[in-house]
């Protein structure tokens, strides 16, 4: 199932931005209108077939020689002190390839945990404004729900508009409860009604980690509900201003992130800093708009084959393997 949504000043815009996407088979999942009247925002579905809507492969096999791994983090921005820690590093491993070099040294100096599957806690996706929790929230019900499992989603997020709306429409293609909660005696109530599911995912407010009255709220919800709080980053961020947030969710709890956003950032360097300067894992990626196998389970091989695919999709490195 693919989903796309359509901004225009009117529903009969909307609608031929619609047609002209998806075609006249598109499902039409929700329509809001924007606040004052101001224009209209249409979600639509199409269903793909069976190998449309997959999230692109990351590059198999060894990557050729295409510069240094000096030259590699300097173009994905990592900070100096970073950067040179792991030059040091990498002089220990195969200096004829420099990816597998680099993997070695991301592998020595970070850690790696991918979400599972079916979490045997329920998951607690938390972050900045805008990071991209509701649309992650779904597409960890998606993978869930492909795999066999029965997923069922809580949702806190019940203050900004269109929230609860745009992941109404998701869990409904995925046949998925969705439960909207904003007390944390509610939040319990909805973890007991979904005991039967094999997957439970929260979806919350995007939280500003200086604000004491916000992380208390948040601080409740996670103990109410025992979840693991994973943070969700997106890429392409300020290195510092990131990192400074991500060390106020770290005080809730969080030990792992997601990272959004791949496919339209092009220096991944922060996602290093975030995890130097943290302590937190890397968990997994989204590089794709889609909902069905929008997630990849990250590992430090699979990394620096997005580093390097992004410094070829700048033009910078030619993709010679």
């Amino acid at each position: 199932m693919h989903l796309k949504t359509f901004h225009a000043p009117s529903v009969w815009e909307a609608m031929a931005q619609v047609r002209t996407a998806l075609g006249e088979d598109a499902i039409i999942v929700s329509t809001i209108r924007g606040r004052r009247s101001q224009g209209v925002q249409i979600t639509a579905a199409k269903e793909l077939q069976p190998d449309q809507g997959r999230a692109t492969p990351m590059p198999a096999g060894k990557i050729s020689d295409i510069g240094s791994v000096a030259d590699a983090l300097h173009f994905h921005g990592v900070s100096t002190t970073l950067a040179e820690r792991l030059i040091n590093v990498s002089d220990g491993f195969d200096k004829e390839d420099w990816a597998m070099a680099l993997a070695g040294a991301i592998d020595a100096s970070f850690s790696f945990s991918p979400l599972a599957v079916e979490p045997s806690r329920p998951i607690m996706l938390v972050g900045l404004p805008g990071a991209g929790k509701t649309v992650t929230t779904a597409k960890l019900a998606a993978r869930a729900t492909l795999a066999g499992a029965t997923a069922g989603v809580i949702t806190t997020d019940c203050v900004r508009a269109g929230g609860v709306e745009q992941l109404t429409a998701f869990t409904d293609i995925l046949s998925a409860r969705l439960i909207e909660v904003d007390t944390v005696e509610a939040a319990k109530q909805a973890l007991e009604e979904l005991d039967r599911c094999n997957a439970v995912f929260v979806d919350t407010p995007g939280t500003n980690p200086f604000n004491c009255r916000e992380t208390d709220d948040l601080r409740a919800f996670i103990e109410g509900l025992n979840a693991e709080p994973v943070m969700v980053v997106a890429a392409g961020g300020d290195t510092t201003e990131t990192a400074d947030a991500a060390r106020g969710f770290v005080g809730l709890g969080v030990r792992r992130f997601i990272t959004t956003r791949l496919d339209i950032a092009r220096r991944l360097g922060t996602l290093l800093d975030i995890a130097d300067r943290t302590g937190m894992a890397l968990a997994d990626v989204s590089a794709t708009p889609f909902i069905a196998e929008g997630l990849q389970a990250l590992n430090p091989m699979s990394f620096v084959r997005l580093l390097h695919q992004a410094a070829v999709n700048a033009g910078v490195v030619v993709n010679s393997g």
